[in-house]
C-alpha cells in the first residue's frame, strides 16, 4: 500500500540529471527503486481503479505507466541521458498515441495531474473544432466539470483564431494544442497520501472530456449527431 513518496526522491533524481551518467545511475539502483521504482508502482495501483472506472481499455500495469529513468535521445537535439521528473500515465492498451491519456508527475518543485494528449495534428484539431460547433452545450458541460476540480487548460495557440466558433468557445478555436492541468507545490503533501483523493476527483472530473476526445479520435469529420 502507498504511504507517501520518500523524501529524498526529488534531490535523488535532480543528482541523476546533473550526473547524467550511467556508472552512477548503475552504482544507485537499489536507492532508485526505493526511492522512485517503489512508490510510483503502488501509486498506479492507487489510480488504477478510478481510471479503468472510466475507460476499462487502460492498463493500470506499473511496468507500462512509470516513466524510465534514462531518456529516449534518438529523436532529440537533446542527448541528456537521464530525466529529473517522474511520471505516471494511463491509456488504453492500443499502439497508438493518438488517444488521450491521464498523467500524474513529478518534478523537483512542483507536482501537477490531469489530462493529456500526445499526437494533437492538425487534422485531430480539425475535427476537434468540428464537434465544439455541433454539440457545444456537451461541450460545455465537460469544461464546467474540468474546472470545478480546480483544472486549468494549458495550450499552445495560433497567431490567429479559427472560424466557426460557438458564443463563448472562441478561445478554443485558437488552440493548436492543450492540456488539462492542476498544478501544485506542496511537495511535502506527496509525502503522505493526502493528495491521493484530489487526483482521484481530478481524474473523474476529467471523464467526460476524455470521452469527447476519444469520439474525436476515432470519428471523421461531420460524424457528430448529439448535443445535450
Amino acid at each position: 500500500m502507498f504511504e507517501g513518496i520518500p523524501k529524498g526522491m526529488q534531490a535523488f533524481m535532480t543528482e541523476l540529471r546533473e550526473r547524467d551518467s550511467k556508472v552512477w545511475y548503475d552504482a544507485h539502483k537499489a536507492e532508485y527503486k526505493r526511492l522512485v521504482k517503489e512508490p510510483f508502482a503502488e501509486l498506479v495501483s492507487e489510480f488504477g481503479e478510478t481510471v479503468r472506472s472510466i475507460d476499462p481499455r487502460i492498463l493500470a500495469e506499473p511496468r507500462r505507466c512509470v516513466s524510465r529513468a534514462r531518456r529516449d535521445t534518438r529523436f532529440t537535439h537533446d542527448k541528456t541521458l537521464y530525466r529529473n521528473n517522474v511520471w505516471i500515465s494511463f491509456k488504453p492498451a492500443e499502439d497508438r498515441w493518438d488517444l488521450p491519456l491521464f498523467f500524474f508527475e513529478v518534478y523537483p518543485d512542483y507536482f501537477h495531474y490531469g489530462l493529456a494528449f500526445m499526437d494533437m495534428s492538425p487534422a485531430f484539431m480539425r475535427k476537434f473544432r468540428d464537434y465544439i460547433a455541433d454539440c457545444p452545450n456537451d461541450f460545455r458541460t465537460a469544461v464546467r466539470k474540468c474546472e470545478a476540480a480546480g483544472l486549468t487548460v494549458s495550450p499552445r495557440c495560433y497567431k490567429k483564431p479559427k472560424e466557426g466558433a460557438p458564443k463563448g468557445l472562441e478561445d478554443w478555436f485558437t488552440y493548436k494544442d492543450f492540456f488539462w492541468t492542476k498544478r501544485r507545490t506542496d511537495l511535502e503533501t506527496l509525502q503522505g497520501r493526502d493528495f491521493i483523493p484530489d487526483v482521484i476527483a481530478c481524474f473523474e472530473a476529467c471523464a467526460h472530456f476524455y470521452e469527447i476526445l476519444i469520439e474525436v479520435s476515432n470519428s471523421k469529420p461531420g460524424e457528430y449527431s448529439y448535443d445535450y
